[in-house]
């Protein structure tokens, strides 16, 4: 079962990005502003434990095993630099994970590459007035979408957090004004 957080609003959105190669982390850039409060979805991952007191495999599970978790972040700028946004984005596909400025743009990695260990995640930050919180370990999960009214335009992008690390097992850290 998912549990949904919203991260009230206004809140500036900056990332950082990792060099593929070597892992280091950009310097920060803001992406923008996300006016309304930005809906987090935190779905945790079990894996069902089988005894052979309880049916075995076909029967009720005699424990569940908790296995991480994986935060779904959907922004909507109102606010953007479209340079950055381009930046962030260059090398960009759906399949990747990459959000780096390293790549071709459009050169999509070898098949089978592993995100983690190939350093296409980055790191994005959310501040508002009262607090922070930083995703150490993020991928694109959906392209981004430009809309454009007659009032104002936004930028709408889907964000995919995970562990850190299996040591730590920190999904964001926090600090409050």
């Amino acid at each position: 079962m998912a549990i949904q957080h919203f991260f009230a609003g206004p809140a500036t959105v900056s990332v950082q990005t990792r060099t593929p190669a070597t892992g280091a982390v950009s310097s920060s850039f803001d992406l923008g502003i996300n006016r309304e409060a930005i809906p987090i979805i935190v779905t945790p991952s079990m894996l069902d434990v089988p005894s052979d007191d309880f049916g075995g495999p076909d029967g009720i599970p005699a424990d569940v095993q908790y296995m991480g978790a994986i935060a779904n972040i959907q922004l909507s700028l109102t606010k953007f630099d479209r340079d950055h946004i381009d930046s962030f984005l260059t090398g960009f596909t759906f399949d990747d994970g990459g959000s780096n400025d390293t790549q071709t743009a459009g050169l999509l990695p070898a098949f089978g590459s592993f995100a983690r260990q190939n350093n296409f995640f980055f790191v994005m930050t959310l501040t508002s007035a009262n607090v922070t919180r930083m995703f150490e370990q993020c991928i694109v999960r959906n392209g981004g979408a430009t809309g454009q009214g007659t009032r104002y335009s936004s930028f709408d992008l889907q964000v995919e957090a995970h562990i850190d690390n299996t040591t730590a097992r920190e999904l964001f850290s926090g600090t409050y004004a």
